[in-house]
């Protein structure tokens, strides 16, 4: 079976005048990708195949055990002196997870996750508790505490993914408690192993990045365009997308979805706003995407809740 990651990169380059290209990788076989969990006893990690991340304080034959999670995907999609203007990382509940309380993955009342940036490298075939490699406080990120039984998470992890590209280094992620002392807690997501995009749905990494001219500085014109998303995040109520620097002579505005297929579609648009009713779109991430006839373009995240 296939490992599936979703991964939306939108990238900002600078030059003489303004441009922009986005690259979008979905539903593709990444074998890179690697998410597997450690337990605070003798043995190896999780299966590689495992369809759970699962960060939890919970008992076994009556004892207290702590779940810690590693994550790594490839992003060599990502230039190597990028700037990080954003980064989300979205995680989805499975409530089908056999761990901790059958339906209620993000449990108990002390279940906020730290993601910290690991610093050291690690190898499925022999990552253990007791060879964890080291990870920094530096960069995290923050999961808080739930408030349902089944929560999904949209996690700014932009300067964990900056820590990253500074370092030249890529070792990933690790997810684990505040605090490990009290179960029962957890938090249980859809893992990229053997996963699919249509429910359960697994994670998904938007970065959007830009490089700097050689003096430093970017360099954007005043022809460049802007897509500003309010309210976003959005649930059931209309959006509105105010557009800035659009060419007078029309664009074209388009809505596709993480899997790249195309939502709807806006031939000929002369205004400068434009308004979408988001009670007809699926819960997920979305790309909006503006074209005008200059072939200068742009491109923002709606996340649907």
């Amino acid at each position: 079976m296939k490992k599936y990651l979703a991964i939306v990169a939108a990238a900002f380059l600078s030059g003489n005048t303004f441009a922009q290209s986005y690259s979008q990788i979905s539903s593709c076989d990444i074998s890179n990708t690697t998410a597997v969990y450690v337990i605070d006893i003798s043995g190896p990690c999780s299966s590689t195949t495992s369809p759970s991340m699962i960060i939890a304080d919970w008992t076994s034959s009556a004892v207290h055990h702590v779940w810690r999670q590693y994550f790594k995907t490839d992003l060599s999609f990502i230039d190597t002196n990028a700037v990080i203007d954003s980064a989300t990382l979205s995680l989805y509940a499975n409530p089908n997870s056999p761990s901790g309380y059958t339906g209620s993955p993000t449990y108990g009342t002390n279940n906020a996750v730290g993601i910290y940036r690991v610093t050291g490298p690690w190898d499925t075939t022999t990552l253990t508790w007791a060879t964890q490699p080291a990870y920094t406080h530096a960069d995290s990120a923050l999961l808080p505490q739930s408030i349902s039984p089944v929560q999904n998470y949209v996690a700014d992890v932009t300067n964990l993914i900056q820590g990253i590209v500074t370092a030249h280094a890529n070792y990933g992620f690790v997810f684990k408690h505040l605090q490990e002392t009290t179960h029962y807690n957890s938090m249980i997501f859809y893992s990229p192993n053997g996963g699919r995009l249509e429910p359960p749905v697994v994670p998904v990494l938007f970065v959007k990045w830009h490089l700097h001219s050689p003096e430093g500085v970017v360099n954007i014109t005043e022809g460049k365009i802007a897509l500003v998303v309010h309210p976003n995040p959005a649930n059931g109520q209309q959006v509105t997308i105010d557009l800035k620097g659009v060419s007078k002579e029309g664009y074209t505005f388009t809505i596709t979805d993480i899997t790249g297929r195309v939502v709807n579609t806006y031939g000929a648009c002369l205004a400068d706003k434009v308004t979408i009713d988001t009670d007809k779109l699926a819960k997920g991430v979305y790309l909006l995407s503006l074209k005008d006839k200059s072939g200068t373009a742009a491109t923002e995240k709606l996340v649907v809740e």
